[in-house]
């Protein structure tokens, strides 16, 4: 068996997302096939670390590949955090057996921050959903959406908001940094309102979103414009 079972390409929010299939235990074959470097910080790591950085960075490879870059390859930063080639920026995500990857350039946006998630089971749910969800946010859930696939949606949307964020505030983020303001179903698309903290901080009040659901899985993508 090889490393990547498939591989794919959607669109999300007008970005092209590289997502990747991928067989854990054969990620030594992938990386090599590849060109792909395990870290020094990742030689000790269990077999599913090192599977989700080789299928990570194969995806983030074609993405950067596919904006024009020459020279595909991305860092690690500070918190582990991806170093994009000068004049990209990008964002990676994964699950058990799924990665996938957006980039797009400094000139057409200032940040942007991608996620993957399956949707959480009821018990999962329960048990961390008032961590993750406020009750002002859980009024916003549409009908005919299960408790589990929103607090899943809210989980991931906050992730890729958090991702965004990070290149412009340096420091870890907490789920009631930001609040739900606009859900649209019909659009997939949502909204958050930025903690007052955080407005004062960066100079951005709202942050826009939008989202898919692909198999049994949730993809949430956050753009934050030059302009925001």
């Amino acid at each position: 068996m090889t490393f990547l079972i498939w591989q794919k390409q959607l669109c999300l929010g007008g970005q092209t997302i590289f997502i990747n299939r991928y067989a854990r235990d054969e990620y030594p074959a992938g990386a090599v096939q590849e060109g792909i470097t395990l870290p020094d910080s990742l030689l000790g790591a269990v077999s599913k670390r090192k599977a989700e950085f080789v299928a990570g960075r194969i995806a983030a490879k074609y993405a950067l590949l596919h904006r024009g870059a020459s020279e595909p390859w991305v860092g690690i930063g500070e918190h582990r955090s991806p170093v994009w080639p000068d004049g990209f920026i990008g964002s990676i995500s994964h699950t058990d057996d799924t990665a996938i990857c957006t980039v797009s350039t400094n000139a057409e946006r200032l940040s942007i921050g991608i996620d993957i998630e399956n949707i959480m089971d009821d018990t999962l749910c329960e048990s961390v959903g008032k961590m993750i969800v406020t009750s002002g946010e859980m009024k916003l859930q549409e009908t005919d959406w299960s408790k589990a696939q929103f607090i899943s949606l809210m989980f991931s949307a906050k992730e890729s908001l958090f991702k965004a964020l990070y290149p412009l505030v340096k420091r870890y983020l907490d789920f009631h940094d930001a609040q739900l303001v606009s859900f649209d179903p019909q659009h997939s698309h949502f909204t958050f309102e930025l903690s007052q903290t955080l407005q004062q901080e960066i100079g951005i009040q709202v942050c826009h979103g939008d989202y898919l659901l692909f198999e049994e899985a949730l993809v949430t993508l956050i753009q934050i414009e030059r302009d925001a």
